[in-house]
């Protein structure tokens, strides 16, 4: 937030009002009404000394004519010696006074869109600063879930023992993968709440790049038969990845609901959708807005 010095603005309404009086002397010379070359303090002053006993409505009447400010404009929270010195001036005190008074509003307003101007630099650097830590931290989880993959389909059993999930996980890369080679595990344990009727995922942690990569390319060759046990092995996410995913997905989903006849899958961040013949390509923004990339025909 901006810190404003309350004196500066303090009778910011007062000044304005010598200003226009200032002006309208200079317009109109001719004129007797000395509320041209004075304050409201001075004209609320004058109109002390000629009340007398009048009543009270007159003598509101009196001083509304004299100032043309209602006594309702004219609470104003000046000190007494500000009133008094202000009625006392001349004509040539006062316009010096103005000046100056004008003066240090500009200088003041100076320093204030200097101050906002320092505010704004830091503010840009902090945004940076943020910017920065958040691309660090995405390095560092990518680098953690490198070696991790997530498989969903398989069974979940209650009471299910690692032994017994370890077996499910190399029956599948040996019997449907047909990888032949030893693949060496750091970690295998199911994630999520347990749901009726459907499987918990599986997250498996390997002991190095190269197993993982073998999976991979063996996944490819063996699509068929993985989707017809409707088991799916994909790469673990990041935070940052999963929570643009899901955007992605919920977005498809909402676009399928209105078209019945479009098609859509996510590969590496990029969702992908058909419809007419047209294929278009969308992506999540650092502001979490999904846009799309580009028209592809």
């Amino acid at each position: 937030m901006l810190c404003v010095n309350v004196n500066i603005i303090k009778h910011w309404h007062i000044k304005v009002y010598m200003i226009n009086s200032l002006l309208l002397k200079k317009m109109f010379p001719f004129s007797n009404s000395k509320v041209t070359t004075r304050s409201p303090a001075a004209g609320s002053q004058r109109a002390r000394a000629s009340s007398g006993d009048t009543p009270r409505s007159e003598k509101r009447k009196i001083e509304f004519e004299k100032t043309g400010l209602s006594p309702e404009d004219k609470k104003m929270d000046m000190d007494e010696e500000s009133d008094e010195d202000l009625a006392s001036m001349s004509d040539e005190d006062y316009k010096v006074a103005m000046y100056k008074m004008v003066r240090s509003l500009v200088k003041s307003d100076k320093a204030l869109q200097k101050r906002i101007k320092t505010l704004e630099d830091n503010d840009k650097q902090q945004n940076q600063a943020v910017l920065f830590l958040q691309n660090r931290i995405e390095f560092l989880e990518k680098k953690q879930v490198e070696r991790k993959l997530r498989i969903s389909g398989i069974a979940d059993e209650e009471g299910e023992e690692k032994e017994k999930l370890f077996t499910k996980v190399n029956n599948l890369i040996k019997d449907v993968l047909k990888i032949e080679t030893t693949i060496k595990f750091d970690e295998i344990r199911r994630i999520g709440r347990q749901l009726h009727g459907k499987p918990r995922p599986i997250l498996v942690t390997l002991n190095n790049y190269e197993d993982k990569f073998k999976i991979f390319n063996e996944k490819k060759k063996c699509l068929s038969n993985l989707k017809g046990m409707q088991v799916y092995i994909d790469q673990e996410l990041t935070v940052l990845e999963a929570a643009q995913e899901k955007a992605l997905r919920n977005k498809a989903k909402y676009w399928k609901s209105n078209n019945k006849e479009m098609v859509w899958y996510i590969r590496k961040g990029i969702l992908a959708t058909t419809l007419n013949g047209k294929k278009t390509c969308y992506k999540v923004n650092c502001e979490g807005v999904v846009e799309p990339i580009t028209d592809l025909q």
